[in-house]
């Protein structure tokens, strides 16, 4: 009986996982491979560097809060039900919105040295990409991951709209903010009917918000790096080297997305093992770390030929880094495989301390390598962050059970 249990689970999680790997493909084949190179074939170098910056800063705040709204609520549903508690959430939304919009928008002021209606649409791109980001939890709780697809289709609609309007106005915005706001609404309004939820605080207000803080910190320092190239680069090299490092890292960056919803899917069904969680995190490392060799090489081989295709104006001053920014994508895959199990079993400040000393590595090599080697010392940089991260993650993983350390005590999925 209890295998029978076992298999349906298996076969459910299988199931669940291909559906929101198909519904990322839609997105990032809409966005990735179709709407970015269109739009780049419209601009200078220098013009879509500069919007890819932007876009960055939008991902960086808007979709980290989201993120790490729906990661909590994942984490903390079961202690929110036990006691029969109802609300923060639309609170949270409320807060971290506005506080996606404004920052968005100074930033996008900051960077186009002027403030008009492309930096006000920022500020709504950033609105719709938060809730669209917090509204996938309205999935993951319901474990109903083929609207998933319905998402990514609505969403590829609203993408296509939105090309079509900046094909009129000239203001890339309206891609994000129709693409962002079909699916937020699909997710959000439709299946996870957020507005009939209280705006209102309950006794867990403080502690989960705490938790919020916690993730989206590691998360945005996290973030910080992997769009580094945008927000560094650009002021001191310019939008041209900007465009060859993105299209550099362009097929290890859709690898590392395909893993993004595994993430919330895996927090959605483990709980965390009673005992042998030592060998247990161990075995995922070793896991994962396999794939990702296999991944690495097979990248490595279709790298030439993808971005002959979609990007042929920097194909080749791509190629010259291609090999480095492979291996740093391939290791944030694994610490994003490992990441939801990690949060099972320590504490979410563990997340704070990997992603502040790999910032640290990060900016410390950057400084150190990006005048005399350029794009080249900045990708060593990059993956020099990227091989500290994993290796506290295995430090910790290897330690556990031996010296008393910050383990998970509370919001655990029963």
């Amino acid at each position: 009986m209890k295998n029978n249990i076992f298999s349906k689970i298996k076969i459910e999680f299988i199931k669940n996982f291909i559906y929101a790997f198909m519904a990322v493909m839609l997105q990032i084949g809409i966005v990735q491979l179709l709407i970015l190179p269109l739009i780049s074939k419209t601009m200078t170098g220098e013009q879509y560097g500069l919007m890819l910056t932007i876009i960055s800063i939008v991902d960086i705040i808007a979709i980290t809060l989201g993120a790490a709204i729906c990661n909590v609520r994942l984490i903390s549903h079961s202690i929110y039900k036990k006691e029969s508690l109802q609300g923060d959430y639309n609170k949270y939304c409320i807060i971290y919105g506005s506080i996606s919009a404004i920052i968005s928008i100074i930033a996008a002021t900051v960077y186009e040295q002027a403030f008009s209606i492309s930096t006000l649409l920022v500020g709504i791109m950033a609105l719709m990409a938060f809730f669209f980001s917090y509204s996938q939890v309205s999935i993951r709780l319901n474990k109903k991951f083929h609207y998933d697809i319905v998402s990514s289709l609505l969403m590829g609609i609203g993408y296509f709209s939105g090309y079509s309007i900046y094909k009129l106005t000239g203001l890339w915005q309206y891609i994000y903010i129709f693409g962002y706001g079909f699916g937020g609404i699909f997710c959000g309004i439709i299946i996870g009917k957020f507005y009939k939820e209280p705006v209102k605080s309950t006794s867990l207000f403080k502690k989960t918000n705490k938790q919020i803080l916690e993730l989206s910190s590691s998360s945005f320092i996290k973030q910080l790096i992997t769009y580094a190239d945008r927000l560094i680069l650009y002021p001191i090299l310019g939008g041209e080297l900007v465009a060859i490092y993105y299209a550099a890292t362009l097929v290890g960056k859709i690898v590392s997305l395909f893993t993004n919803p595994l993430n919330s899917l895996l927090l959605s069904y483990i709980s965390k093992p009673q005992n042998g969680i030592r060998k247990y995190l161990i075995k995922i490392l070793i896991f994962s770390s396999g794939i990702c060799f296999l991944l690495y090489w097979l990248c490595f081989l279709l790298s030439k030929p993808i971005l002959l295709i979609l990007y042929p104006q920097y194909c080749n001053a791509a190629m010259s880094i291609i090999h480095i920014t492979l291996l740093s994508a391939m290791i944030e895959v694994v610490i994003c495989i490992i990441t939801p199990f990690t949060l099972k079993v320590f504490n979410t400040s563990l997340q704070v301390i990997v992603s502040i000393i790999s910032t640290l590595v990060y900016f410390i090599a950057m400084f150190a390598l990006l005048k005399t080697y350029k794009l080249i010392g900045f990708s060593i940089a990059v993956l020099l962050s990227s091989i500290t991260k994993i290796s506290i993650i295995t430090f910790f993983s290897l330690i556990y059970g031996k010296i008393d350390i910050k383990r998970k005590k509370s919001f655990i999925q029963e």
